[in-house]
């Protein structure tokens, strides 16, 4: 959600959501609704339940800290 941080830019907005405990893990997933104009974003995990589709693949993308 943000670049590498830099320490005169402070926190990173996920970690410092972690870090207070806010959240339980430095995550986000979004739920996007193209038909509907109903997309969600949820920080600190993601609700299969309520918005995934039966056998959907559930796709996790690395951190690329380099960049």
């Amino acid at each position: 959600m943000s670049p590498n941080n830099v320490e005169d830019r402070g926190d990173l907005f996920l970690i410092k959501l972690k870090k207070d405990g806010i959240i339980d893990q430095a995550v986000f997933s979004l739920y996007i609704d193209l038909e509907n104009d109903n997309s969600k974003i949820t920080y600190g995990g993601f609700n299969l339940v309520k918005y995934a589709q039966k056998r959907a693949k559930l796709t996790f993308h690395e951190i690329n800290r380099k960049s």
